[in-house]
């Protein structure tokens, strides 16, 4: 029972979480010899950035797993065409939660 009333709670904590489109940065990599912005990935369109990253986060593909994430966004290189594919998607979804 206690189970049930502490999953029926609104989350205490409020989660935020995004990811960035940056190539990986090498181990021996160090600003001083940097003479040039990271390269950034070509493969994580809006599609692939819901699928890879946000699905995770917010346990869509397993609901036991929702980690209650509740601020999705992105930094370098997520434009403007991944955060409206992530609104649209996510106000989908709390319109069928509701």
């Amino acid at each position: 029972m206690s189970e049930q009333v502490i999953a029926s709670q609104p989350p205490r904590i409020f989660l935020g979480a995004y990811a960035n489109r940056l190539t990986p940065v090498h181990e021996e990599w160090t600003l001083e010899s940097s003479e040039e912005a990271q390269a950034m990935r070509e493969d994580l369109l809006p599609d692939e950035y819901w699928r890879e990253f946000v699905n995770r986060w917010r346990g869509y593909e397993d609901a036991a797993s929702n980690s209650n994430v509740s601020l999705i966004g992105g930094c370098c290189g997520i434009g403007p065409s991944h955060i409206s594919l992530l609104s649209s998607k996510l106000n989908n979804i709390q319109s069928l939660d509701h």
